[in-house]
């Protein structure tokens, strides 16, 4: 496994201009599923996404160049109830109607940072996102964009957010359907250091006004919407992201009041909700995978993956894991993470940018450069199938990925499965303990730092924190 990891690097070094993964490990870092189909999924993965209508037992690979973003973000993704691929990045909210063979920006977003994109669960051809676009002195615009139509129509909606906030996730209530959520904080600088102040922002009238909550980060640098709870609409979960540990913290007042219920060292990149609300997980690269209920919530360590997101539907609980540590890039599990059956085992089942699409140029041509060195890099080059995913690409206005395959869960415990990890000791506050991290390893984020502009002082220093945080912000946001 030393050497796959050590080969890895040295190919990554090889690609110093391009940037596969922007100079990252391949990793994949969230998952969504079709609201009806959960065989048809979309898996961002740090060198663009990869499409799956097999339940994740092969995929297309979507480049950035093709989606339209670049640099070192992830862009939080979602699909809405007629397959519509939607894409939140700097440069504007992207969209595909043809299953992923073409994308455009939504008109009028170009111009702005779209931070987070969120379908409705109960009504899953609406959808939401949120821009937060710097206008100086601290200052950030940060607007709705709602589309009810499957993003064939989006518009500019409600009353703008307080301009001090940066905001960072938004989410609507699956029971309330005009109860909006976004989560963000403001920033401002005391004695030449700068302080933050993390805030829920609250709606009950779909975005024409707003109420602030303020959270108390405790020294934490942001905080991100982890879910709504599927029945109770002013149950909250939110994580924050620390300098040694992250949070877990959860509001049942609508932001009234806020309690940590969780804390794990390191990083926690994963959470996921069970569908009906009533069991949580959370993970990360250096604490693994811990489930409770959502009534008590004691943990348990369930799981050594090194879980970098989770997502949980009625086929089980899924985790995007280490391909080159794991064994998988991407498994699902049916114990609540004891074991794993994985799927895109170190990306073997990558075939390729989509194919058959009619558009100029297509995917083939658009990705051609930087599949030649992907394909390379990950080992695929006595793979069949390299060229392209046949049979992927459908017409504008289909319902996109449309599946026939099955759950993707062959091969249980054939590679990387993760035996469980049983224990009694808890990450939750006040429950009597904190999880003992396991050795550190050589994993890395890999967020990109931005440092201040010469001259600029304290105040250059925070705008160059608040450029960073917004982009490590991404590697979490979802």
């Amino acid at each position: 496994m030393k050497r796959l990891v050590c080969a890895l690097a040295g190919a990554l070094l090889a690609f110093p201009s391009t940037g596969l993964a922007n100079g990252r490990f391949p990793a994949a870092n969230q998952i969504v599923f079709h609201p009806s189909d959960p065989d048809r999924m979309l898996i961002r993965v740090t060198f663009g996404a990869l499409l799956s209508q097999d339940g994740g037992k092969t995929a297309s690979w979507l480049c950035e160049p093709l989606v339209g973003y670049g640099g070192v973000q992830d862009p939080a993704v979602a699909i809405t109830s007629d397959g519509t691929l939607l894409f939140a990045a700097f440069e504007g909210l992207a969209r595909s109607h043809d299953q992923g063979c073409s994308f455009s920006f939504v008109p009028g977003s170009e111009k702005e940072f779209v931070v987070d994109v969120a379908v409705d669960k109960q009504n899953p051809s609406s959808a939401v996102a949120i821009t937060s676009s710097g206008q100086g002195d601290l200052t950030f615009r940060v607007q709705v964009l709602e589309t009810q139509d499957s993003g064939k129509n989006w518009a500019f909606v409600g009353a703008p957010i307080d301009p001090s906030i940066l905001a960072e996730t938004i989410d609507p209530a699956p029971s309330r359907p005009q109860r909006l959520y976004v989560s963000g904080f403001s920033s401002s600088i005391v004695d030449g250091k700068q302080l933050r102040q993390g805030a829920l922002v609250v709606s009950d009238d779909r975005a024409q006004s707003w109420i602030r909550r303020d959270i108390d980060l405790a020294g934490d640098q942001s905080v991100f919407i982890a879910a709504v709870d599927p029945v109770n609409p002013d149950r909250v979960y939110l994580r924050t992201r620390g300098p040694e540990q992250d949070r877990l913290l959860l509001t049942t007042d609508a932001g009234q009041t806020f309690s940590t219920v969780a804390s794990l060292p390191g990083a926690m990149l994963g959470f996921a909700l069970s569908p009906d609300g009533t069991r949580v997980a959370i993970g990360g690269p250096v604490s693994g995978v811990w489930i409770a209920d959502t009534s008590s919530f004691q943990f348990s360590k369930v799981s050594a993956v090194e879980a970098q997101c989770l997502a949980w539907n009625d086929r089980g609980l899924h985790v995007c894991a280490s391909a080159f540590l794991d064994g998988f890039a991407v498994g699902i599990s049916q114990d609540e993470g004891k074991s794993w059956a994985p799927f895109l085992p170190a990306y073997q089942g990558l075939t390729g940018p989509l194919e058959g699409c009619s558009t100029t140029p297509p995917p083939t041509t658009l990705c051609a450069q930087e599949w030649a060195q992907l394909r390379a890099t990950l080992g695929l080059d006595n793979q069949a199938g390299n060229g392209g995913s046949s049979g992927s690409a459908g017409a504008a206005g289909s319902q996109g990925l449309a599946g026939n395959g099955t759950s993707g869960q062959s091969g249980a415990g054939a590679q990387g499965g993760q035996s469980g990890q049983g224990g009694t000791s808890s990450p939750a506050a006040g429950a009597g303990g904190q999880p003992a991290p396991p050795p550190e390893d050589a994993s890395s984020c890999g967020c990109a730092t931005v440092g201040a502009p010469a001259g600029l002082g304290g105040l250059g220093a925070a705008l160059a924190s608040l450029a960073a945080a917004l982009r490590k912000g991404r590697r979490r946001s979802r």
